[in-house]
């Protein structure tokens, strides 16, 4: 029999975030240190570039979001489930 977690989906949401930070960090320092390409390489998923601009005369809105995901990044993540599986 399965057992019911009475954790919501905020939780989830702040391990996954917690994992990311982490992770990012962690990648960072491993890419400053060895110049190998598996951990100095990074994936830019978002508006690379100049961000979406919508004027309206009286008002100007800005629309602009970048994800950098590298080697650290998808651990941390991993972790942030495993944790948040484990307990």
């Amino acid at each position: 029999m399965p057992r019911r977690s009475s954790r919501g989906a905020g939780v989830l949401i702040l391990y996954l975030l917690a994992g990311i930070m982490i992770g990012s960090l962690f990648g960072n320092m491993l890419a400053s240190r060895f110049d190998y390409d598996i951990f100095t390489k990074t994936i830019e998923i978002g508006t690379i570039g100049e961000p979406a601009t919508l004027d309206l005369g009286i008002l100007r809105l800005t629309f602009g979001l970048t994800f950098v995901i590298n080697l650290g990044t998808v651990f941390g993540i991993l972790l942030g489930i495993l944790f948040y599986k484990r307990w």
